[in-house]
């Protein structure tokens, strides 16, 4: 992480749970199903690049739990919904705008290290 000036964080599908229970056998248990569930990696991966100040740009499969990095409504970057079935997107706006917005980010913060 030292080394780059800018994260992109993946968020695809890596688990498939089709049924199970949060908080098992507390009064908050809740039961869950047909659940997509991303790598952890995309959670530690995220909060590095937060952590150093990093430029971010999520891109979450639309079908994902949403929870920790994918959860908008506890941090104040944007998460850009992705549909896999649709590569295409990634060419049109507004995910080319978040993508170049996100790229011209990255270079700035390249150029202020050099300086």
């Amino acid at each position: 992480m030292g080394t780059v000036y800018g994260a992109c964080i993946l968020g695809m599908t890596r688990f498939h749970s089709f049924g199970g229970k949060y908080k098992e056998g507390s009064p908050e248990e809740t039961s869950v199903s047909d659940q997509l569930v991303p790598s952890v990696w995309c959670q530690i991966e995220g909060a590095m690049a937060y952590q150093m100040e990093l430029p971010l740009l999520i891109l979450k499969e639309d079908s994902l739990y949403v929870e920790g990095m994918f959860n908008p409504s506890i941090h104040e970057w944007m998460i850009v919904r992705i549909h896999p079935d649709d590569p295409n997107e990634i060419t049109q706006n507004p995910m080319k705008g978040f993508i170049e917005s996100w790229i011209e980010e990255v270079r700035k913060k390249y150029y202020k290290s050099i300086k």
